[in-house]
């Protein structure tokens, strides 16, 4: 019986790749950072990924994004990847969007006035990027599989 299974599409496999990498490096960078200014004295304290905690699931989120590419290759149905990556990427969005939403306009506020700013670190722009590219991944695998028989 000759039958055909769709194999994965280099694009897709690519695209998992890349993702996968920014997902596992995004928790190593800076998350978020908070400039305080109290006249005499300024500091600057700076937080990653993995100092929050969740950088560790967005770990796990692309080791998973990998392992589902590794698993296609070597016989996983297309649509368990596709869904996969899909879920995956959903996740990491939430994570990284839930982690942006927690820096505040101002982090100190003394007398009306802000002495203490906090501004956004790339780490959580680099795990954005992560799923989007892990989308790209899953569209990219369900439009155009490869089949071999």
């Amino acid at each position: 019986m000759n039958r055909r299974r769709s194999r994965p599409s280099t694009v897709a496999i690519v695209a998992a790749a890349v993702g996968a990498v920014l997902l596992i490096v995004s928790p190593f960078l800076v998350w978020g950072k908070v400039e305080a200014d109290l006249g005499i004295l300024s500091a600057t304290v700076s937080s990653t990924g993995i100092d929050s905690g969740y950088g560790w699931i967005t770990v796990a989120l692309g080791l998973a994004v990998a392992g589902l590419g590794i698993a296609w290759w070597i016989g996983l149905p297309r649509v368990a990847a596709v869904s996969g990556w899909l879920v995956l990427a959903v996740g990491a969005a939430a994570l990284s969007v839930y982690e942006l939403t927690q820096v505040r306009d101002c982090a100190l506020d003394l007398f009306d006035e802000c002495v203490a700013t906090p501004t956004f670190g790339p780490g959580l722009f680099v795990a954005l990027a992560g799923a989007a590219v892990t989308v790209v991944a899953a569209v990219s695998a369900w439009v155009k599989p490869r089949t071999t028989a």
